[in-house]
């Protein structure tokens, strides 16, 4: 699930610096959306198990333990605690 992989998938051989670094952009953008997105259902269930059994309609399951395991992370619980503190 990482923006490299997509670069993989797509030929962007002709497209000029420019195009790739909005291209980049719009992915990045959407792909942080997704994941809040995720985030924000994970946080909705009841335990860390539940949640890990119970994919958002649409995510495959082997990314859905990808996306728990990042949102378990350490570096993600200390990102959203020093996001939560300069919000409030």
């Amino acid at each position: 699930m990482e923006l490299v992989k997509l670069h993989n998938e797509f030929a962007f051989a002709s497209a000029t610096e420019e195009v790739r670094k909005a291209l980049d952009k719009k992915l990045r953008k959407r792909f942080f959306n997704y994941k809040h997105i995720c985030h924000k259902y994970y946080k909705k269930q009841e335990d860390q198990t539940k949640a890990l059994l119970n994919p958002p309609e649409g995510v495959k399951q082997e990314d859905w333990e990808v996306l728990c395991e990042h949102i378990e992370s350490d570096r993600f619980k200390g990102r959203s605690t020093n996001n939560i503190k300069k919000q409030g």
